[in-house]
Parts: C-alpha cells; structure tokens; sequence
C-alpha cells in the first residue's frame, strides 16, 4: 500500500461520511416545508443530528479528518511499513434488530475506516475468482439476486425438495479467531503483506462504549470480528470458505449469503450428509447452530398439495427478504410489514397529522383538487418506484425497457412472479388511503375547510373511483397533476421485465436483510412523531 493510496482513502471515505450527513440534513430541511405548508400552525424544523460518536474523538469527525488526511495518510503508511499497525478502538453502538434483540456495531475512526475499505477492495479484485460461487454476500460480480434466481433455476420443474434451514448464533461475534488464523496461512486468497496485516489487525479489535471511550486502550478482542466494518467482509466470507468447498463436493446444492445458508437436495440422505458438514464446519469455526430458530430439515412441496409429506412438509422457505417456493417467489412477511409500516406513516403524515391537531392550512384544499392528496400520491410514488414516474412505468410494461438501475423500495425484489399476492397489497394500499380520506373529509367538513355540497378531488367518492380519476390541471404551471394511485403490483411487473432484459443483479439492489455500517443508521429526527401503531389507530378511529 503506497502512502498516497491510503491519503487518498481518508479524503474518500472523509467525504463520503460528509456527504451523507449533508444529505440528512436537506432531507430534514425539505421535511419540515413540507410539513408547514400543510399546517397553520410553526412547524418545529427537523433536527439533523450528528452522530454522537463524532464527539468521543476527533478521529471519528470526517471534518476534521478530511483536514489532517495528509498527515494521517503518512502516520498509517510508516505505521504499516514498520509492521506496527493497529486500528484506533472502535465505538461501541447497539441497534434493535428487526426481528428482536440487539446487534452489536462497531464504529471505527474514520482514517481506520477508510483503510479497511481500501484493504477490502484490494483483496476482492483479485479474490473474486477465487470465492465459491454460492457465496453471493458482499461481492461485486454476484449478488442476493444472483442467488434467488439461482435458486429458482434449480427448483423449476421438481415436485418436491429437501431442505436444510439453520441459523447460526451470532455468527460474527463468535467465529475463531484460531480458526480464522489457519484460514489466512492456507493462502486461500491472495494477500499481500500489508492485507494480512489489516485483517489481523482489525480481527482483534474491541469495541468501547462511547461513555467510556479511551482513545488509548489496549483492549483486544479474542473471539469474533467485528461488525461495522468493509474488512470484515471479507473475513466472514474467508471463515465459511470451508463450509462452502464441503458442500460443493457432494451431491447437494446451496446458496448463502453471509451466515444465511440454504441447502437442499432430491434425496433425503444428501441433505443430511450435508447437514453433518454444517454441524463439523460450525465447530470448526467457533459458532453455534442456533437450533430454536433453525427448522431443520423440511419436504419442499408446492403450495397446492393439500396433505404433508411424510415428514415435515412446507410450502416456502424465507431466504434474503424473499419468500420462495416451488412455483412462487413472494416478499416476505417482514418485507410487506415494513412496506405497509411506511406507507401508513406516510399517508397519516399527509392526510391526518394536521386536521386531527386542527393545524390544518385551507389553502391546501382548492375547488378542483386536494393538494395534500397530491402530495401523498406523489411520495408513496417515490418510495415505492424510486425516480420512476407513473408515465414511464406504463411505458415499461407495453414496450421495451432501456437499462436503468431502479431505486424505490421495489428494486431489491425484482423476481417477484406472485401477481395474487402483489393484488392484495396493491389492495391494502387502496383500502387504507380511502380511509384515511374519509376520516380526512369528516374532520376537515367539522372545522368547515370543506363544504358537503360541493367537496374537491378525492372526497367523496368509493374507494375503487379512485384508480380511475382523471388527472386534472394545474392552474399555476398548466400541466396535469399525476393523482394515480400507485400500484406495487404495476412497478413489480416492469421491474421485473427489466430483469429479464439486464439482468437481476444490475437493474436492483439487494434486499434489506441487516444493518452493516452503523454510519448508514440515523437521518433526522422526528421532534413530534407518532410510532406506526399511533397512526394507525389515527387512521382508523
């Protein structure tokens, strides 16, 4: 590693964390004039807040390290050379995970962070071949995507397949770190010096809560990797390499992301061979299969058969945010339950926060149209369909799709073929936006912003009328206004038609299946927020 190469990873990493705090801070900024001109009353501006951690030490402020970059670019190169290097303590920070508990983070000052980064795209560009091909986590050539199509291509035709699902317990902070030494001697990848360095350098250390913080502790870790961190990647993917090459040399297939595996087999004592390796691999790397929330072995079955197997018989398995069977592929429980949690905070942000508090501005509501209305339509379109209009998504589904990376929540599922299901969302959204529209109308006919007699767009009418309203026009700029419910089953279908042109993996993102960089957590803070189940019930009294 050459000095300027790490100088020029602190100013890129420096910069990077500054331009996602700016971010933050115009998304707070553009929240809040949103917010007052929906409301009579002064809206408390949004606070951006910066990470706590940017005040333990200035080593955690990009602001100050884009400053110092030089210096500290020439302080780690000599420190590497003379093969003494060592990561500053990281900060400790803790986030609920969605599925319960607690995922411990680890936040690294920023110079640390940016070496780690470096050192992980170093060692990938000349790794990649080297992995297995059903690893797809943490890679540029393959992708969650990748696997799920995998998956499917494997499953086609078959009426039923065994299957071995289990969880590993706190993988990242149980592996080996003895284990992990054998890996890095076997020469599986190639290192240079300075790699290896890193990555032994990083293994080991602990994090501090930011209370406690002591910029000269030597405190180190010895078990785990830490999570929080781009090298550690690449360990993880290093300590499964074993596992991994098991498994490909008997008759089973499998895919895993991460510590998320699924294996399967047409014979029953393939998936259990396989099931023995994963109990010797887990031994072998330090961690423990976590047998409460592993189902076991199971008989895939399509969803149609009405009677169980002879043994435990499923109908889909969960794997990277995805619901998969033998002739489906849906969103997952947990995907639809953030997808409708979103969605509510945002149709009780535009339709019921303000006449509920009585703060409700009238201009919003002119003789043809309700702006607010408007408002919400056009930020659900956001959400769901990214920078997609509702013009261009129609064009996608009569003709060709040119290449485009999409960004609504919707591009990191874009093997969804489960028209029914994608109904019945698209069916929820409807029903729960009509009803926020009828609370919406009783309240603003009570303070008398709407009169009974004559009521604008869209009071008044069934919830199915709608989906079929003409768009009207704009008095100011003279153009239509897009009032067209959006539809996830419509931005589903055209995704998933550009898939098949471009590819899974180019057109979408991976699905969101964990936090892995702490500094991607926070945003603004809402100063009088209602958490989902609050507006729910808003919505609905």
């Amino acid at each position: 590693m050459q000095r300027k190469q790490i100088t020029d990873a602190i100013h890129k990493e420096a910069k990077r964390l500054i331009k996602r705090h700016e971010r933050r801070t115009r998304a707070g900024f553009v929240e809040s004039q949103r917010r007052q001109r929906r409301s009579v009353a002064q809206v408390k501006q949004f606070q951006t807040n910066r990470p706590t951690w940017w005040n333990v030490d200035p080593g955690f402020d990009p602001f100050h390290v884009r400053r110092r970059a030089d210096v500290i670019g020439h302080s780690i190169h000599r420190a590497l050379r003379e093969g003494r290097y060592e990561p500053r303590p990281p900060v400790e920070v803790r986030i609920d995970k969605p599925g319960g508990g607690v995922r411990q983070l680890s936040v690294f000052q920023v110079a640390d962070s940016a070496l780690s980064r470096y050192a992980f795209e170093s060692t990938l560009a000349k790794n990649t071949p080297r992995l297995s091909g059903r690893a797809y986590a943490y890679r540029k050539d393959i992708s969650a995507q990748d696997a799920v199509h995998y998956i499917r291509t494997e499953w086609a035709g078959k009426t039923r397949v065994f299957i071995a699902e289990y969880d590993f317990r706190s993988f990242f902070s149980s592996v080996s770190h003895r284990h992990l030494d054998k890996m890095l001697g076997q020469n599986i990848l190639f290192l240079s010096e300075h790699e290896q360095q890193v990555m032994r350098s990083f293994m080991t250390s602990s994090p501090i809560r930011e209370d406690r913080y002591d910029p000269q502790s030597t405190q180190r870790a010895c078990r785990g990797i830490p999570q929080g961190t781009s090298i550690s990647l690449i360990l993880a993917n290093l300590a499964a390499s074993g596992l991994d090459r098991r498994l490909e040399s008997i008759k089973v297939r499998f895919a895993r992301y991460a510590d998320d595996t699924l294996i399967w087999s047409d014979s029953y004592e393939g998936i259990c061979e396989a099931v023995s390796i994963l109990n010797s691999e887990a031994t072998t790397m330090g961690v423990e299969l976590n047998h409460k929330k592993s189902p076991g072995i199971s008989l895939l079955v399509p969803r149609s058969w009405e009677t169980d197997g002879e043994i435990r018989t499923i109908r889909s398995v969960k794997f990277v945010g995805y619901d998969l069977g033998l002739y489906h592929c849906n969103l997952s429980d947990e995907a639809v339950m953030r997808i409708k949690a979103n969605c509510s905070t945002l149709i009780y942000d535009h339709l019921l926060r303000e006449p509920l508090r009585g703060t409700q501005c009238p201009d919003r509501i002119t003789e043809d149209v309700d702006n607010d209305y408007v408002a919400l339509l056009a930020q659900l379109r956001r959400y769901l369909y990214g920078n997609v209009s509702e013009r261009t998504v129609k064009q996608f589904q009569r003709g060709d799709i040119p290449f485009r990376h999409f960004r609504g929540v919707m591009s990191a599922y874009p093997l969804l073929d489960d028209s029914e299901s994608l109904r019945r969302l698209d069916g929820w959204l409807l029903y729960s936006i009509h009803q926020a529209i009828k609370k919406r109308t009783a309240l603003l006919v009570e303070t008398r912003l709407l009169r009974p007699a004559r009521m604008p767009l869209p009071h008044g009418i069934a919830a199915t009328q709608l989906l079929g309203l003409q768009n009207p026009t704009s008095r100011k700029s003279q153009r239509p206004v897009d009032i067209s419910v959006p539809s996830v089953r419509r931005i589903a279908t055209a995704i998933r038609r550009a898939a098949q042109v471009h590819g899974a993996g180019a057109v979408g993102r991976n699905p969101d299946v964990g936090a892995s960089n702490p500094s991607r957590l926070g945003g603004y803070t809402e100063p009088m927020g209602l958490n989902v189940r609050q507006r729910t019930a808003g919505m609905n009294s």
